[in-house]
């Protein structure tokens, strides 16, 4: 056969696509053409150099690229999946969802009122006070500061009215009460204060005409069966220094208070 064609067949028989007439053929010439093998080796010398591979070569780098691929997604998708996290954490602890103290629905189920440690009023909670929220029929929002701290919370059996003790940095224990009824706050304490000084049922207390409220302490033990009357306790000092505690009824409606009972004085 014509040496050029023997040439021309080369990279097929290099490639071991030939027929076996041609094999025939080219392994003839080949051993009496040094120069197709000369040129025959430098085929077989370019397929077998480093960079080039196989099919099993390139299927075992195309895993390892899928491999790495598929690690850099799993680490993408679980940075975004901590960062949405580390957000929504972020967004729940400005809410004061971490700072809840107390959470009430009143008795008619018409509102809920939750109570927070710390001051939940602003971007981020505070330590300056704390935060009362109302939602359901009635929303608002209400902030006690001065270093006031959250101490309880009672529903009236009617769900007219809300009390929240406190303690403050000046006054110590405060009361507050919310009339939902009349949509009116006030400083229950200073109502106690008026109805306890005007009753005359409480010995050496000092009075409103001497210039001063009574140093007295109030805390609320509960409702009664007449939705708008509480129970508390109360404890005081009187001008010799003795100290009164005991309890009585008060009514949120009409101001008054009742049953005055003073616990007798320990042996």
């Amino acid at each position: 056969m014509d040496h050029n064609i023997i040439r021309d067949l080369l990279p097929i028989y290099a490639d071991g696509l030939e027929s076996e007439e041609s094999r025939a053929l080219i392994e003839a010439h080949l051993a009496d053409c040094p120069d197709c093998r000369a040129q025959l080796e430098r085929m077989r010398a370019r397929v077998d150099a480093p960079g080039r591979t196989e099919g099993a070569d390139c299927r075992r780098i195309l895993g390892r690229q899928k491999q790495k691929l598929a690690r850099r997604t799993t680490l993408a998708a679980a940075a975004a999946l901590l960062l949405g996290a580390g957000l929504c954490l972020l967004w729940l602890w400005s809410r004061g969802c971490f700072d809840v103290a107390d959470r009430q629905t009143s008795p008619d189920g018409r509102i809920t009122t939750t109570a927070y440690r710390k001051n939940v009023s602003g971007l981020f909670p505070t330590d300056h006070g704390f935060t009362v929220r109302d939602e359901g029929a009635f929303r608002g929002t209400t902030n006690y500061l001065d270093g006031a701290s959250f101490q309880g919370m009672w529903w009236s059996p009617d769900s007219r009215y809300r009390v929240i003790a406190m303690e403050t940095e000046e006054e110590g224990g405060r009361l507050a009460m919310v009339d939902y009824r009349n949509n009116v706050s006030r400083n229950l304490t200073a109502y106690l204060d008026m109805a306890v000084t005007g009753s005359g049922a409480f010995p050496g207390l000092i009075q409103e005409g001497e210039g001063l409220w009574p140093a007295i302490e109030y805390r609320f033990l509960q409702w009664s069966d007449q939705a708008s009357v509480m129970l508390l306790h109360y404890a005081y000092a009187d001008r010799q220094g003795e100290e009164h505690e005991g309890y009585f009824w008060y009514d949120c409606g009409s101001g008054e208070l009742s049953g005055v009972m003073e616990l007798p004085e320990e042996p």
